[in-house]
C-alpha cells in the first residue's frame, strides 16, 4: 500500500486485490520485500501465475528489475508485470520493461461496488448459477474450455486449488438449460473480495449468463457481510458491462507481458 493512501481510500481495496493473488501453481511461491511483490509458479509457464504485482522502487531500477526477472528467465516462464496504484514511477518502469522485451498484454480498470448495492438484473429462468463442488468441477472446467474436455493437469490443478483455498475461494458455474455456460471465481480477503475469471462460452453470450454470475457472487458477499466487491476488469470487454451494472472506476491498470516460454500450458 502506498504511503500517500489514507484509510477509506477506495484504491486500498484495489491494492489488496492485486496483492492477495491466490492462483499459484502447486509449487508456487511469493517473494515480498518492502519494494516489490511477485508470484512464481515454476511448473506453470502462464504469465497469470508468474506475476509482479507491486513495484515501489526508484533508485537502482535496472538492477532491481533484473533481480525480479531472474527466476522467470531461469525457468523460461512467461511473466506478467502489473502496473497499478501500488507502483511508483509507473511510466519509468514501463519504459524500462519495454526495452527488455515486455509488451502490453491488456489494459484494465480497477472497479469497486458496495455489496449493499441492489443489482437490478432479471435472470432468465433458463439461466442458473451454482457454487462448484468436487462433483460439479468437471462441468466448470468444460465450460471454461468451451465444452472441451480439460487436461488431467488442469483438472488436478483446480482440485488442488479448491482444497488449498477452502473458504477463501468460491467457484461459480452458470448453466443455460442445464448446459455448462459460464465460469467465475470469488477470492475473499479482509473486507473485500475480488471477482475473477468471468467467462461465458461464445454460444451462450448475450443470454444473461455473465450477469447472473456477477449477481450470484455479489449476493454471496452480501450474505457474508463483506461490504466491497472488486473487479480488475479489461477495459474493452467486461469493464463497460460492469460499470453499467453499478461498479465504479477507481483506477487504471496496465499489464505487460514478457514471453519466455515456448511451452503452452495445457488446459
Amino acid at each position: 500500500m502506498q504511503a500517500n493512501q489514507k484509510e477509506g481510500d477506495p484504491q486500498i481495496a484495489i491494492v489488496e486485490a492485486l496483492e492477495s493473488f491466490t492462483l499459484l501453481g502447486p509449487d508456487g511461491r511469493q517473494v515480498e520485500t518492502s519494494e516489490y511483490l511477485q508470484f512464481i509458479s515454476p511448473a506453470i509457464s502462464h504469465g497469470a501465475m508468474n506475476t509482479v504485482v507491486r513495484a515501489r522502487f526508484s533508485g537502482e531500477m535496472d538492477a532491481k528489475i533484473a533481480s525480479i526477472l531472474r527466476p522467470y528467465e531461469e525457468g523460461a516462464l512467461n511473466c506478467w508485470w502489473m502496473i497499478g496504484p501500488n507502483s511508483l514511477y509507473p511510466e519509468k518502469i514501463e519504459a524500462r520493461l519495454r526495452t527488455l522485451g515486455f509488451e502490453l498484454e491488456h489494459e484494465a480498470f480497477g472497479l469497486m461496488m458496495p455489496t449493499n448495492h441492489e443489482l437490478q438484473l432479471a435472470v432468465e429462468p433458463r439461466v442458473s448459477v451454482e457454487k462448484v463442488t468436487k462433483e460439479s468441477l468437471i462441468d466448470y472446467l468444460r465450460a471454461a474450455r468451451d465444452g472441451r474436455e480439460p487436461s488431467a493437469s488442469y483438472r488436478a490443478y483446480f482440485e488442488w486449488l479448491m482444497k488449498l483455498q477452502g473458504e477463501k475461494l468460491e467457484i461459480f458455474l452458470s448453466r443455460v438449460d442445464g448446459e455448462p455456460a459460464g465460469t467465475g471465481l470469488l477470492q475473499l480477503f479482509g473486507q473485500s473480495a475480488n471477482l475473477v475469471s468471468g467467462y461465458v462460452r461464445p454460444k451462450f453470450r448475450g443470454r444473461g449468463a455473465y450477469r447472473a454470475l456477477i449477481k450470484a457472487r455479489v449476493e454471496s458477499l452480501r450474505k457474508r457481510n463483506i461490504p466491497r466487491a472488486v473487479v480488475l476488469s479489461k477495459t474493452q470487454t467486461s469493464a463497460p458491462i460492469l460499470m453499467r451494472m453499478g461498479f465504479t472506476k477507481v483506477c487504471e491498470l496496465r499489464t505487460l507481458e514478457l514471453k519466455l516460454s515456448k511451452v503452452r500450458w495445457e488446459t
